[in-house]
């Protein structure tokens, strides 16, 4: 893997996640129900299969 953290053409990808970092970070009741900003969003079905995949990574290193 290589770090693109400091390459410029990244530059709002690490200002979006900078700024909903601030927003979401202290966030407590209603407040954390806020959408995050359209670039940062994820569809639920996306959601689903990234979870699917992490608990079969899970599983097969685990064993659970």
């Amino acid at each position: 893997m290589t770090s693109v953290h400091d390459r410029p053409k990244y530059a709002k990808v690490r200002q979006g996640l900078s700024n909903a970092w601030t927003t979401y970070k202290d966030c407590q009741g209603t407040g954390c129900r806020v959408p995050m900003a359209e670039p940062l969003r994820v569809k639920a079905e996306a959601v689903r299969k990234l979870t699917k995949s992490f608990w079969q990574q899970v599983d097969a290193r685990y064993g659970l």
